[in-house]
């Protein structure tokens, strides 16, 4: 977070340990502004000497143009309140639940708002995370829970997606979750990469991506069934997330919201790392919306 850098600078700035914790989660988590919801309650609340009503924020979140759904609210308290991160970085942000629900109104943890009020160093830093966070916040579409041509992280997906817990360590190529099915797909693979995990994932135009599930997969497997069956229904909504390469990191591109082109389906073979010959099956994605021209250009030109 900045304060560790104005320490680096010898600068006279001064936290306690538990500060620079709340620090570090606003930082790492809420900084980048993909959602507005933590952010603009937390505005409020250090306005209002830490409690604010639902409806006083359901008003303000309208006013922002914001969405109002009940699963993003739950999803944005289990971030606030830390339920949504693994043990690990539960501990790492302090345990303690930043905001808490009660009688229609959210409190702020009182620990956080003494320090607010009554250290003006805290006071600043959570300010400036707060308002630049509020500002990168209008580059992101926040009537929709993720913003197309925008990158995110698997973390990003599961908190955004408004997932229970933060899964992103379990996500790998996909993952059946929530009534979701999300894609990641790197699209020109590590020479690295052990040629059983090799699938040779490709876009057949800018709206139609071949996909090959984990293998052994078959037809009638039921992972593939799960997914087949589910989006031919409406019930499994599946978000597809592209990278041209791991040089670019954890972060990916999503592209939008895919269907299963259900004429496509086949069930073929691939050699995995032991050179053994094993089931795959293979599918066409087809996206509701075209990918933008130059970014489909970035991810498949070699």
């Amino acid at each position: 977070n900045y304060y560790q850098f104005l320490l680096k600078m010898k600068e006279d700035v001064h936290l306690n340990s538990y500060e620079d914790t709340v620090l570090r989660m606003l930082s790492k988590e809420l900084l980048n502004g993909m959602r507005i919801h933590e952010l603009l309650l937390l505005k409020l609340l250090f306005e209002k000497d830490g409690v604010v009503s639902v409806d006083d924020f359901k008003k303000a979140l309208e006013q922002v143009n914001a969405r109002v759904d009940q699963k993003t609210l739950d999803s944005m308290l289990s971030v606030l309140n830390l339920k949504f991160y693994q043990k690990a970085n539960q501990k790492k942000y302090g345990m303690e639940p930043y905001v808490m629900l009660s009688n229609n109104e959210y409190y702020l943890n009182e620990e956080i708002l003494r320090a607010y009020q009554s250290n003006l160093n805290f006071d600043n830093l959570v300010d400036d995370v707060l308002a630049t966070g509020l500002f990168k916040a209008d580059d992101y579409d926040q009537t929709q829970p993720l913003t197309i041509g925008k990158k995110y992280t698997r973390k990003d997906m599961c908190r955004l997606l408004g997932w229970e817990k933060d899964l992103s360590a379990v996500v790998n190529g996909y993952k059946l979750a929530y009534n979701t099915c999300p894609l990641f797909i790197t699209y020109t693979k590590s020479q690295d990469i052990d040629d059983g995990i090799k699938y040779e994932d490709e876009f057949l135009n800018s709206q139609i991506m071949r996909m090959f599930t984990r293998s052994p997969r078959k037809l009638d497997s039921p992972e593939v069934q799960a997914m087949v069956q589910g989006n031919a229904s409406g019930v499994l909504k599946m978000p597809l997330f592209v990278k041209k390469s791991d040089d670019e990191g954890s972060d990916y591109y999503y592209l939008g919201l895919v269907n299963i082109d259900q004429k496509s389906l086949r069930q073929e073979s691939m050699r995995n790392k032991k050179g053994k010959t094993v089931p795959v099956v293979t599918m066409n994605l087809i996206l509701e919306k075209p990918v933008q021209y130059n970014l489909y250009l970035n991810l498949t030109k070699n």
